[in-house]
């Protein structure tokens, strides 16, 4: 996510410059998503689990570095309450970072 803006951000401000702004707004993004995402999860679901399901889930989102193993943490909160939206998203996430975390360690051959 932070990929395209650290692309122009680089520009006008610098790598540093990039980097803290990159510091400081993504905790700021994780907190934000992790508010709509509590709002999306079933009402029938446990408390218990959609706050640490909503952060954790969140944090994959809005972290400037995420791999596909990451999602396990939400999978794992994600387990205790019904199947809804927010776990087809999960789903869609995961996918993505699969697909595109898929070198096999040897990066970009093209």
């Amino acid at each position: 996510m932070w990929a395209v803006f650290d692309q122009y951000a680089t520009a006008f401000l610098g790598p540093r410059g990039t980097a803290a702004i990159v510091g400081v707004l993504w905790p700021v993004v994780m907190l934000a998503l992790a508010c709509t995402l509590r709002r999306r999860i079933p009402p029938s679901a446990p408390a218990v689990a959609a706050l640490p399901f909503a952060l954790a889930f969140a944090w994959v989102l809005a972290a400037p570095w995420s791999m596909p193993w990451y999602t396990a943490l939400a999978w794992a909160v994600a387990a205790v309450f019904n199947q809804g939206r927010p776990t087809q998203y999960l789903t869609m996430a995961t996918a993505v970072l699969a697909l595109s975390h898929n070198s096999g360690g040897h990066g970009w051959t093209w």
